[in-house]
């Protein structure tokens, strides 16, 4: 009787342990099968492409993306300055050259773009033997081509004759709305003094009904064969709606080919998709 009575209290009290554990451990499985899908969960799910990526999810897989497209990439004299020679008994003069770069970049992705952009261009003499580097950030908007512009590369005594781009490490594509080139306009483009210091302005117009801010405008110049030959940027950092402001760029020296085509491009600023 009492070895019967013994089981019996045995199994109550064995019950009752699992009793209370599955009370404490049911709940909070219940609350993580039932959690919600989100875009941060460390899951592929919810129509994701890849973690956290694509479907409903602010930030894109870059797989489902087409790659950006460099169109050119070109370098140029902008001035040069004397400088005294190494060996103090030689009589030669030389020149040390500053120059600058750009490059056209295509961004043939709808809806998608990068908010920032890490970016370098190296230079290389007619040998194809490295000179000097310069690196910057951009942004790339939707489905544009985009001129991408450094200035005051100091290279030294010697000439640049290649010119090569890249991007730095992977880009973090987001879902941006392509905002239309004809909310920004440019009109009355002037270059004038092109035989002794080359000045181009223009007339940046906001047609828009919201205020710009950091608006990037680059001018590319170029000669009868359709390359470019100069180039330059600027920055307003506010353009009210339906307002206009000039900007002007300035070369030092002239250019060695006759101006036949000025390409003036206003850069917006990423705008999220709704």
């Amino acid at each position: 009787m009492s070895q019967r009575w013994s089981n019996k209290m045995r199994t109550i009290y064995i019950s009752g342990i699992v009793v209370i554990l599955l009370s404490l451990l049911i709940p909070p499985i219940v609350r993580y099968l039932n959690k919600p899908m989100t875009c941060s969960d460390g899951v592929q799910n919810q129509g994701e492409t890849a973690i956290d990526l694509g479907g409903p999810c602010h930030y894109l897989n870059p797989a489902d993306l087409r790659p950006l497209t460099t169109q050119w990439a070109n370098s140029f004299k902008v001035t040069g300055r004397k400088v005294e020679p190494l060996d103090s008994d030689s009589s030669q003069e030389l020149t040390s050259y500053i120059y600058s770069a750009v490059a056209y970049v295509e961004n043939p992705n709808i809806g998608a773009g990068v908010r920032e952009a890490r970016y370098t261009f190296k230079l290389y003499d007619e040998k194809g033997i490295y000179i000097t580097e310069k690196s910057g950030e951009t942004f790339i908007p939707p489905s544009q081509i985009i001129p991408i512009f450094e200035g005051d590369i100091e290279v030294g005594l010697r000439k640049p004759f290649y010119t090569k781009f890249s991007f730095d490490g992977p880009l973090v594509w987001e879902k941006m709305r392509s905002t239309l080139i004809t909310e920004v306009s440019v009109d009355n483009e002037s270059l004038k003094d092109i035989s002794t210091q080359p000045r181009l302005s223009a007339e940046i117009h906001n047609n828009g009904v919201y205020p710009l801010r950091r608006l990037v405008v680059v001018a590319t110049l170029f000669n009868n064969a359709g390359n470019a030959i100069g180039a330059s940027r600027t920055i307003i950092d506010k353009l009210a709606a339906d307002s206009t402001k000039k900007v002007v760029f300035t070369w030092p020296d002239p250019f060695k080919d006759p101006v036949t085509k000025i390409d003036i491009v206003p850069l917006l600023p990423p705008v999220d998709s709704l």
